[in-house]
This record gives structure tokens, sequence and C-alpha cells, in this order.
């Protein structure tokens, strides 16, 4: 290209010309030539917040909601319009003197509660209904389509959200739990062993609760002349004198010891606890 060619591209345009030339253009046209980024008018709408869907309301919200026809519920029901459409709750509380004279109402004071007070995430249909990760949304916010968290499907890395506490405690609830299950599967074989015939005979007359424990059913009185009281505080039932001979006996175990392996698995379970819940602090430290 020549310089004066080059030149005369850049030079302005006539007026007819420039008119004639935009006329042949979209309105996304010329907000690129201009550097305007034009959106779809119905992003732009304002998201009525009485208009929510049922199945993103509270429980509490729908009863309402279904209750609010009756006036012995909502005694209102009676003094305003059944007819009338609600007012949009995106625009002023106080837009004119008209508006100002209406009776409140209970639907938009549950939709100020669910979207001002409860904790809702940006909701995005491309990422479904129970996205992984979640952006907590402003109290209020009305630019884009918010749900409320979910009490079973909000991730627990999610919780942080609601506060560092929050998420501290949810976190070490659920290791917690893990913890001990895993310990509960490893005293299966002692629970199994304490609930057998070798052990106790199957220990009648022990509630199930208890079942399984090291409980022994197979006791015998015997004479015990050096026992004192203060040597069973807190099992004074164990400890009697005989009214026949005035005699001090004492209430004797007569199950076997427990094999060395039934120990050893307790011992391990334990060790295991102990440096686990130690590993976890450290972590959240």
């Amino acid at each position: 290209m020549k310089l004066s060619s080059f030149l005369e591209s850049m030079l302005p345009k006539s007026t007819d010309d420039l008119t004639e030339e935009l006329s042949g253009m979209n309105n996304d046209s010329i907000g690129g030539l201009l550097g305007i980024n034009h959106q779809n008018q119905d992003d732009n709408e304002l998201i009525d917040f009485a208009l929510d869907d049922i199945n993103d309301m509270t429980y509490g919200r729908r009863i309402a909601r279904c209750l609010s026809k009756y006036s012995w519920y909502n005694p209102q029901v009676n003094g305003r319009d059944n007819g009338a459409e609600s007012e949009s709750l995106s625009e002023p509380l106080l837009e004119s003197q008209q508006q100002a004279e209406q009776l409140p109402e209970l639907d938009k004071g549950w939709a100020f509660f669910e979207h001002f007070s409860l904790p809702r995430y940006i909701y995005r249909p491309e990422e479904g209904d129970n996205p992984k990760s979640l952006d907590r949304a402003e109290p209020g916010e009305n630019d884009q389509r918010t749900k409320l968290y979910s009490p079973f499907w909000t991730p627990l890395d999610q919780m942080g959200d609601f506060g560092i506490g929050i998420g501290l405690y949810f976190s070490s609830l659920k290791y917690l739990a893990i913890l001990t299950f895993i310990a509960g599967v490893l005293s299966i074989p002692t629970t199994v062993y304490y609930a057998s015939p070798v052990y106790s005979g199957i220990q009648p007359g022990i509630k199930f609760a208890l079942k399984g424990s090291a409980i022994c059913t197979h006791t015998k009185w015997v004479p015990c002349p050096t026992c004192d009281e203060s040597d069973f505080k807190g099992a004074e039932l164990r400890l009697r004198t005989n009214e026949g001979t005035g005699v001090i006996e004492a209430l004797k175990n007569e199950c076997q010891a427990p094999p060395l392996t039934i120990g050893l698995v307790q011992y391990f379970t334990m060790i295991l606890i102990f440096f686990r819940i130690l590993l976890h602090k450290s972590k959240a430290g």
C-alpha cells in the first residue's frame, strides 16, 4: 500500500458517507466500534424476589404462602384486594404515597428473609443443581440468580464461607466420624469375644447396649478379711459382711482373662486415635 493511500484511509470521512456506513451496521457492530459491550435487555433486568421458583423457597415460606389466604392465619387477607398483583420487591419501598399506604405483605417478608438474611450462592445453570464449587452471593443480590445453600449437598470445603470456625467444626466432625468408625471396626473382634460363651456365658442379665463389653457375670463371694471399705470406693456393692459368720466377703469375678491379642488390638486402637487427633490438630493449627 502506498503512503498516500494509507493517509487517505486515515482521513475522516464526510458526514454523508459516515451516516450511510453506520446505517448498515447493527447495534452490536456499532457497540464494538465504540468499545461498548451491549448485553441482552433481559440480562439487565433486576430479579424479582417475589417471583422465586417454589422449589427454591424454604419450607417455611411455602407453608406461609399456602396459609396466607386464610384470615385466621393472615388477618390482612380481608383488608386488601386479593386480585391485585404483588408489587415487585426490586422497586423502592416507598416509591409513592399510594405505595406507602399499602398493607405489608407476608410473602415479601419471607422473600426479604431468604434473600437478605439466609446465605445464598450464585446459581449457574451450566454447573447443575449441585455444583462442586460455590460462590457466595451478597445479601440482596438481584443481578444474578441465586439459590439457598443445601443442608445436604453443600461441599465441605465451602463451609468456610460462613466463617472459619464453622468450616473447622464441620471438617473436624467429619474427621472424627471417620476415625471413630475405623476404631469401631478394629474393635469388632474384641466385642465378639466378650459377647461369646467363652468369656462370660453370653453375659446373661446384661442390657443389650452393654453386650460385648468387659462386664463379667460369673461372680462369687469369697472371704476377704483384709479388705476395707476404702478399697472399694465407687464399688461398695462388691463388699459385704456375712451375717452368719461375720466374715468380710468380696465379690470376685470368675471370668477368664482375655487372650493377649485382644489387649494388643485395644492398645493399637487407642494409639491410632491419639496420634490421628494430634495430626489433625497440627494441620488445623
